[in-house]
């Protein structure tokens, strides 16, 4: 029933669904498949958005919102009852307890070193913020996304990446100033504090380049994010980058060459247009930023600052363009090689004050 509703087919999904819940699924045995049936059950109705079908199932596997999903004997485990409880209560509009049953199957998940599981957790979750839609849930729900979409990618779960990659994209559709993946690695790094300073100038700066997806078509695809991962590492290695950090779709790279940076921003857009151009059916579209700062030797506000920037800057970018910062394009524009736009004066997210950034016409930049 559940891959019925899942592959589409919707009219018979619920129809079953209808049949199993006549008597408020009283019909089902209480052995040890049951956790398992009504697990199934709550999915299905989610997935159907049968908000009758939902009450009924809350009710059913309230009592063992603590409890685990396990197959037979200990032959597996889907992880927190707690999980589909949350979907339900999403159903149901419960923003409250929806939140409450999704951190619980977070704790649990990750108490039993379930990755796969604390990734579900996690998408649903997502989704169900963006569904109630209050402040601060759109950037609790990016980051969340983000998590599952890195979890998903490494362990090989085709379907929950192309999930949670939708998922990711529709959220950064919903408008503002919304840096999602970018965000997130940008984070990481700030909480990591690597040591950069190898991957310096001789003057101690590194350039740091932001980028994520902003546009994979209609259904994106594992193999479509596959596909980027593969051109954003082949760009870094052409110009001597280091990855200090990526996360689903996003990347962070420092450079000791603005130049260097910029012209691995450009190979990476370039690369990325030439794919989309031979598959226009499932378009890959990222936007980048960059910007210079010292590079960091463990706790450094600098550093932290320019990071934030550079996330910034990304941030404002739109699918297909390169942002830089005024002090990047005084670092890079005397070659004369590169042509800039007009300045652009944009306030930024958590930051005081206005800020230049200009775009690259890197469509116009030699090969």
């Amino acid at each position: 029933m559940l891959l019925l509703a899942d592959a589409g087919r919707v009219a018979t999904a619920q129809r079953e669904l209808a049949d199993l819940g006549a008597r408020g699924f009283t019909d089902l045995p209480r052995d040890i498949t049951w956790l398992v049936s009504m697990a199934l059950l709550a999915e299905t109705a989610a997935l159907l958005g049968d908000r009758a079908a939902a009450g009924v199932l809350y009710e059913l596997l309230e009592p063992y919102a603590e409890r685990c999903v396990v197959f037979g004997y200990g032959l597996a485990c889907w992880g927190s009852v707690s999980r589909h409880l949350g979907l339900l209560a999403t159903t149901l509009s419960r923003w409250e307890q929806a939140a409450g049953h999704f951190e619980t199957a977070l704790r649990v998940n990750r108490g039993l070193g379930g990755r796969p599981w604390v990734a579900r957790a996690q998408h649903d979750y997502a989704a169900m913020l963006l569904a109630r839609a209050a402040p601060g849930d759109r950037e609790k729900a990016l980051d969340l996304v983000a998590g599952a979409l890195d979890s998903a990618h490494e362990l090989g779960m085709t379907r929950l990446v192309e999930k949670a990659l939708a998922l990711k994209l529709r959220a950064q559709g919903f408008g503002g100033d919304v840096t999602a993946s970018i965000d997130a690695v940008a984070s990481l790094v700030q909480k990591d504090r690597p040591d950069l300073r190898a991957h310096a100038a001789p003057d101690g700066t590194v350039t740091i380049l932001l980028t994520d997806v902003v546009d994979a078509g209609e259904r994106p695809t594992r193999q479509m994010l596959e596909t980027h991962n593969r051109i954003v590492r082949a760009q870094i290695r052409a110009h001597a980058g280091f990855e200090v950090k990526s996360r689903g779709d996003g990347f962070m790279v420092v450079f000791g060459s603005a130049r260097r940076a910029l012209h691995c921003a450009i190979g990476l857009q370039r690369d990325l247009a030439a794919y989309s151009a031979q598959h226009p059916e499932t378009p890959l579209r990222v936007r980048v930023g960059l910007h210079a700062g010292e590079a960091s030797g463990g706790a450094d506000e600098s550093f932290d600052r320019a990071v934030t920037l550079a996330a910034r800057i990304a941030g404002q970018a739109k699918g297909g363009e390169i942002l830089v910062s005024s002090l990047l394009k005084e670092l890079t524009e005397s070659g004369g090689d590169i042509r800039f736009g007009p300045r652009r004066e944009i306030e930024l997210t958590g930051l005081t004050g206005a800020y230049g950034v200009h775009p690259v016409a890197w469509s116009e930049v030699s090969e």
